[in-house]
């Protein structure tokens, strides 16, 4: 079984972003302010951090939006990863864009197209 990787690639201003959504009251049912600190400096120190990317045209209705794309393209990534339906509905985009769910069935399928089950070792 071939085990599957990537790389996160985060950039200073998607940090500050996330940062700053996940600091939200609505999202405090889910997450404290303590954990996104730690989720913060995790990514800071795990993830390829690569300078904040260059402005683009805008192809979403949200500028924020518009520098994951300018972010995802300017690394040339294969993929963008996002739950955010501006960038999930793009069509013709240079990147694939997928929701969480579907990285995470990427990362759980074999070689063989079968979904990966984690087994007891024997």
């Amino acid at each position: 079984m071939t085990k599957k990787s990537f790389e996160l690639i985060v950039c200073p201003l998607l940090l500050d972003e996330l940062e700053e959504v996940l600091r939200r009251d609505k999202f405090r049912r889910w997450i404290s302010t303590d954990k996104v600190d730690i989720l913060v400096s995790r990514l800071r120190g795990e993830a390829t951090t690569v300078p904040d990317p260059v402005s683009i045209e805008p192809v979403t209705k949200d500028p924020d939006d518009d520098d994951l794309i300018a972010l995802a393209t300017g690394v040339r990534a294969d993929t963008l990863v996002s739950g955010d339906s501006h960038l999930t509905e793009l069509q013709d985009t240079e990147v694939s864009i997928i929701t969480p769910a579907q990285m995470l069935v990427r990362l759980r399928t074999t070689d063989r197209g079968r979904p990966y089950v984690e087994r007891e070792p024997q």
